[in-house]
């Protein structure tokens, strides 16, 4: 099974899904990413830097786990007060392509301050932090403005000029005061194309990724999703273990239980674009709300269809709330159309959700976790030999579970901990 995958194809996907938690934020990261290599081009960087500042524009707002972390940046005057930049660093660093790209997205809310703005330690300030400052602050202006967009250039031009040296590099607004002139720049905010790093991706090395890297992809992009809620953090990893443990018993490769396991990290990705509120709801969902959570799966089928190393995954992972009686969602696929791997998934999901506690109740029993497999067995909504699996094996599983909810939770207030710590110490610095 071919595990090679390009990282350009996977930093798009992941941008398209970010962008749908409000028609508010809409092509944002696109937005940004499209100035950012503008300004990078203008600036004469080396085209790496120029690839290099596109993708950290795309992921830039990636810390914004929650619908209100996600709608505060798009003020103009905004200050990072949940420091979004700083989980956002700390999710995206030690990925194999990610390090420069981390550390730039770590600063762009931090003003030039005149130049004397430092980061952790007294360290400096990515130059490409800056330029992704100013794009970022641009896109927001852009976003306010009438539809004709030449109709609000001379006002936004404006803003810009009177905060630079205060807020924003000299160098880089001389830079947008120079492309804001051309009615291109400006237009081409209105039609964005496909982004630079898809076509030039081999330069810096964003190009095939072997099988070794996947499963540090995996595992960030749940927890992408995972991390926008404490009651959340550990889900999908609990539901890649224990669907490792069911393949098994199915007879599944060494090849495909590897495969599962990645469908189980990715099977809610589309949950990226449904507000924690809905997530973190304390009671039954309105029909509303649940309309719009059952969103999530076809997002999730969405997001990966164009990764082309990700269809099995993808097929596995997004099918998981279809039905073998046809009742199921997003495609009310029926038995058959259902493949093995999207069964294990959709019986490890549910098993992990009845023995997680949740806002609104505490794990179930093991008695009534059971029963509740048995009965959706028996009117064919899963799979009746997995079920049977599960019953032969409950404690094992469990035990499963149980330690990938700790190692993941573990992680989860260990990030929100070094959070605190990068916040302590900006106000130490009083550039909070």
């Amino acid at each position: 099974m071919n595990l090679t995958f390009q990282f350009s194809e996977l930093v798009v996907s992941i941008t398209d899904t970010i962008d749908l938690i409000s028609p508010v934020v809409s092509n944002h990261h696109k937005l940004v990413a499209y100035i950012s290599y503008c300004l990078a081009k203008q600036l004469g960087l080396p085209i790496g830097e120029q690839i290099k500042l596109e993708i950290a524009g795309s992921l830039h707002d990636i810390g914004g786990l929650t619908l209100k972390e996600r709608l505060k940046p798009t003020e103009f005057e905004y200050k990072d007060l949940d420091f979004h930049a700083e989980k956002g660093y700390l999710l995206l660093n030690g990925l194999k392509p990610c390090l420069g790209i981390a550390q730039i997205i770590r600063y762009h809310h931090n003003s030039w301050i005149n130049g004397n703005c430092v980061g952790v330690n007294n360290e400096k300030i990515p130059f490409g932090s800056h330029v992704l400052n100013l794009a970022d602050r641009v896109s927001v202006l852009i976003k306010e403005k009438d539809k004709n967009i030449l109709n609000s250039v001379d006002e936004i031009r404006e803003k810009i000029i009177k905060r630079k040296g205060a807020i924003f590099h000299p160098e880089i607004v001389d830079a947008f005061m120079e492309i804001s002139k051309k009615d291109s720049f400006w237009l081409g905010t209105q039609y964005i194309r496909t982004p630079n790093f898809i076509t030039q991706k081999n330069i810096i090395g964003f190009g095939d990724f072997s099988h070794s890297d996947f499963e540090d992809f995996m595992i960030f992009m749940s927890r992408l999703v995972d991390f926008k809620s404490r009651f959340t953090a550990s889900h999908s990893s609990s539901v890649a273990a224990c669907a490792e443990i069911i393949a098994k018993y199915v007879g599944f490769t060494e090849s495909e239980t590897k495969v599962i396991k990645y469908a189980g990290y990715i099977h809610d990705l589309g949950k990226l674009a449904i507000p924690t509120e809905i997530l973190e709801k304390p009671g039954a969902l309105s029909k509303e709300e649940f309309d719009l959570m059952r969103t999530h799966a076809y997002h999730t089928n969405r997001a990966l269809e164009n990764v082309t190393a990700f269809e099995t995954i993808r097929i596995w992972g997004a099918l998981h709330h279809e039905k073998l009686n046809g009742k199921g969602y997003p495609f009310g696929l029926k038995c058959e159309e259902i493949p093995l791997g999207s069964r294990i998934i959709a019986v490890a999901d549910i098993f992990t959700a009845i023995r997680e506690k949740r806002p609104y109740r505490d794990p179930m029993t093991k008695e009534n976790t059971i029963n509740i497999l048995i009965a959706m067995s028996n009117s064919r909504e899963i799979d009746n030999n997995l079920v049977e699996i599960v019953k032969k094996n409950f404690d094992e599983l469990d035990m499963v579970r149980e330690k990938a909810h700790e190692d993941t939770l573990f992680e989860y207030e260990e990030l929100n901990n070094q959070v605190e710590k990068y916040k302590n110490s900006r106000l130490d610095l009083g550039l909070i």
